[in-house]
């Protein structure tokens, strides 16, 4: 679960991580978002990757569930 917490970055290099602490059944951890752009704050697709927390989150729970 470390290694996929820490390789975030490397798939969206706009999320910086702070802190985190894995518990037996679930992660917490801090995770910035770094760049932010368009109407209201939302980001445009680039690249096929969404800027937004809701993808970084769906990969992770993917890598770390395979």
């Amino acid at each position: 679960m470390k290694n996929c917490w820490l390789d975030i970055p490397e798939h969206y290099p706009h999320g910086k991580l702070y802190e985190f602490v894995i518990m037996p059944n679930h992660v917490h951890g801090i995770i910035e978002i770094i760049v932010s752009v368009g109407a209201n704050n939302y980001s445009p697709l680039q690249n096929g990757t969404s800027k937004t927390i809701g993808p970084m989150v769906r990969e992770f729970k993917i890598g770390v569930t395979k």
